[in-house]
């Protein structure tokens, strides 16, 4: 949490299983309760990001961490700390947990991807989408029924931790 007392939750998981429909319903949970928040992603829509998100079949190993690490360095100083500083709620589809992953199964090693990542924001909450799948759906209504029943529960527990810190 930075001193403004924003909060930091990301969600991080495989391709396809649901992480920007569940960040975008976390968003549209928390602002309709009346709580600050801002929506991103990793790689961002800088220019740095969208190299990093169109590269991907371009650059690999090292020089895709590499380039997603500083774009991550440049959201978090020009986005991620700012919101934080304004005490809004930051939800971010993909941070750190997803590159400790997508970047060891690259080929590069566990160490230096965890050196790659020191002084920056680390999530609050960090909720892995592809056990969440619809979050904050099922407490608001718009959930399926065929959610499993710890899913509603990680659910409801995550949106009532959001809605209870700011409301």
């Amino acid at each position: 949490m930075a001193s403004g007392g924003g909060l930091l939750v990301t969600l991080d998981g495989p391709s396809g299983v649901g992480k920007t429909t569940v960040s975008g319903l976390v968003r549209d949970c928390l602002a309709l309760a009346g709580v600050p928040v801002v929506l991103t992603t990793i790689p961002s829509s800088s220019s740095l990001g969208e190299l990093a998100r169109h590269g991907t079949n371009q650059f690999f190993g090292m020089t895709l961490t590499c380039l997603v690490a500083a774009d991550r360095y440049h959201h978090d100083q020009t986005t991620v700390r700012n919101a934080l500083e304004r005490g809004s709620v930051v939800v971010c589809d993909r941070y750190v947990p997803s590159s400790l992953v997508l970047d060891i199964l690259d080929g590069v090693e566990r160490d230096h991807v965890w050196s790659m990542h020191g002084g920056q924001v680390i999530g609050t909450w960090a909720w892995d989408a592809s056990k969440m799948a619809v979050t904050c759906s099922i407490v608001y209504g718009y959930g399926s029924p065929e959610l499993s029943k710890e899913t509603r529960r990680q659910a409801r527990k995550l949106t009532e931790t959001l809605r209870l810190r700011w409301v």
